[in-house]
C-alpha cells in the first residue's frame, strides 16, 4: 500500500506544472553559495515524444521538456536478467538488451513480448557481457553488447541485417551519420565504417593511458568535424572524411601549451555526453565544466573550425550534467544538484538531494519524509567507501526537473530548486526512457521473482 501511495504521489507531482515561489535562496556549499546570481531558469516548451533513442544529435535527446502521462517501473515487465544498455522506445515498441547478449522487443500497449534475438550462441551458458548500447536509425537497431561485434537488426522482426567485428571490445554507443558508422573501442580506437559494405574507411588511435576508464563517451558531429574524447580530459576534433586531427584541447588546462599537449595525463574522465547547442560545446569531467564556441563551418578549410573557450567553472566531483533550456543542471558525487546559466556559467541555485530545508515534500508529511530520508541515509552508510552519490542525467518532465539517484526519484522546481516530491526506489536504477505515455525507470537488474 505504501508503495502504491508513493507512486501516486510521484505521478500527481510529475503531471503538475506548478512550481513554488518566493522561498529564501539556500546553498549547502558555502563556496558555491557565494557565486549564486540572479539568473532566471527558462525551460523549453512541453514536447510530446513517441521515440526515445540513444542517437547523438546536435542537442541531446534528454534536453527537452517532456509531456508524460504515466510512471512505469521495469519490474512490471517481469524481466529476469540484468539490463545491459539504456532502452529505446520507438512509437509503441520498447527494446531492452540484457547481459546475456539477448535483445527483446515489447509492445507497450499490452507490455507483451513481440520478439527476442540472441546475439551470441552462448546465451544462458554462463557467458555474460558487460556494457553495451542500442541505437535506432532508419528502421534498424545498431547494437553493441560488450564484445567486439556491432550487430544490425531489422526493427520489425529482429532479423540480422549486418554485423561487423572490430579488433577490440565496444562499449560506447555508435554514431550514425549518413552512410557512415563511427565506433569507439575500449582501446581508444575510433573506427569509421561504411554501412553499405561494412568496410573500415579510417581509424584514429587516441592517446594511450596507464589507467583505462570504465566509461566511454560516444563521439558527436559538428559540421564536418568528429569530436571525440578518449576517456581522459583530452578532446580532439577529426576530419570526418579522412580521420585526420584538426585540433585538440584538454579540459581544465590554463595555458595554450597545456591545452595542446598530448603528454598531459589526468585521471579525470568525461562524466556525460558532450552537448552542442547554437554552436556552443558544453563538456565536463569530474572537476570542471567548460563551454566552447565554434567558428563558422568551413567546408574547404578544416582548420578554420576553431573552438574558443567562453567560460570555465571548477566544481568538485561532477557526476552528470544536462542542458535544458537556458540552464545547465549539474549533479555531484556528494549528492548536490546545481542550476547554472548556460551563457556564463554562473550558479542560479544549489540543493542537497539527500536532505535540504528546500525540501517542500516534508511539509505534507514530516514524519514520513524524515523516516524516508533516514532509511536512504542508512542504506548509503552501509555502502562504506563505495558510497558515490551517482545520478542519472537530470531531465525535464511536465515543467519540473526529475532526478533519479540511489534509492530515490526527486521532482524539483526549476525556478528555485525546491524538492516537490521524494519517492523511494529499490536498489539503484541505471537507465530511463521517456515517451508520451510513460516514463520508465530501470534497475541494473530486475528479478522476475520480486
Amino acid at each position: 500500500m505504501n508503495k502504491k501511495l508513493a507512486l501516486l504521489s510521484l505521478l500527481s507531482l510529475i503531471l503538475s506544472s506548478s512550481t513554488v515561489q518566493n522561498v529564501e535562496s539556500l546553498s549547502n556549499s558555502p563556496k558555491l553559495e557565494a557565486e549564486i546570481g540572479a539568473n532566471k531558469v527558462m525551460l523549453p516548451m512541453l514536447k510530446h515524444v513517441s521515440n526515445w533513442n540513444n542517437n547523438i544529435e546536435p542537442i541531446n535527446a534528454s534536453s527537452n521538456n517532456f509531456a508524460v502521462k504515466e510512471f512505469v517501473a521495469f519490474n512490471k515487465l517481469k524481466l529476469a536478467d540484468h539490463i545491459s544498455a539504456p532502452p529505446v522506445v520507438i512509437q509503441d515498441k520498447l527494446f531492452i538488451l540484457n547481459n546475456y547478449a539477448q535483445i527483446s522487443c515489447y509492445d507497450l500497449n499490452g507490455m507483451k513480448k513481440v520478439w527476442t534475438k540472441k546475439l551470441e550462441p552462448q546465451h544462458r551458458n554462463k557467458k555474460r557481457f558487460g556494457g553495451g548500447s542500442i541505437l535506432f536509425n532508419d528502421g534498424k537497431l545498431y547494437i553493441s553488447y560488450g564484445s567486439r561485434d556491432i550487430v544490425i537488426l531489422n526493427t520489425s522482426n529482429g532479423d540480422e541485417v549486418l554485423s561487423k567485428r572490430l579488433p577490440d571490445i565496444i562499449k560506447a554507443p555508435p554514431l550514425i551519420h549518413n552512410n557512415l558508422m563511427l565506433v569507439l573501442t575500449v582501446n581508444r580506437q575510433l573506427y569509421c565504417i561504411n554501412l553499405t559494405n561494412a568496410e573500415i574507411m579510417w581509424m584514429h588511435q587516441g592517446a594511450q593511458e596507464a589507467l583505462i576508464g570504465n566509461s566511454l563517451i560516444a563521439p558527436i558531429i559538428r559540421g564536418n568535424l568528429v569530436i571525440v574524447s578518449y576517456s581522459s580530459d583530452q578532446i580532439v576534433a577529426l576530419n570526418l572524411e579522412n580521420g585526420k586531427l584538426v585540433w585538440s584541447t584538454s579540459l581544465g588546462k590554463s595555458t595554450a601549451e597545456e591545452k595542446n599537449s598530448w603528454k598531459t595525463f589526468s585521471l579525470s574522465s568525461l562524466v556525460s555526453q558532450p552537448i552542442i547547442n547554437n554552436d556552443i560545446l558544453y563538456i565536463a569531467n569530474e572537476e570542471v565544466i567548460e563551454a566552447y564556441r565554434f567558428g563558422a563551418v568551413d567546408e574547404e578549410n578544416q582548420n578554420g573550425q576553431k573552438a574558443v573557450m567562453q567560460w570555465s567553472k571548477n566544481i568538485t566531483g561532477i557526476s552528470n550534467f544536462n542542458l535544458i533550456g537556458n540552464t545547465l543542471f549539474v549533479t555531484t558525487i556528494d549528492g548536490k544538484l546545481l542550476a547554472m546559466s548556460a551563457d556564463n556559467g554562473k550558479i542560479t541555485w544549489v540543493i542537497n538531494l539527500y536532505g535540504s530545508n528546500k525540501d517542500k515534500s516534508s511539509a505534507k508529511n514530516s514524519k514520513s519524509n524524515k523516516k524516508l530520508l533516514s532509511s536512504i541515509k542508512n542504506k548509503l552508510v552501509k555502502l562504506g567507501s563505495s558510497n558515490t552519490q551517482y545520478t542519472l542525467s537530470p531531465i525535464a518532465i511536465n515543467n519540473n526537473i526529475v532526478v533519479v539517484s540511489k534509492y530515490q526519484c526527486l521532482v524539483i522546481s526549476p525556478s528555485d530548486g525546491h524538492i516537490l516530491s521524494r519517492i523511494p526506489i529499490n536498489r539503484n536504477p541505471k537507465f530511463f526512457a521517456v515517451s508520451n505515455k510513460y516514463i520508465f525507470f530501470g534497475e541494473s537488474y530486475v528479478n522476475s521473482s520480486r
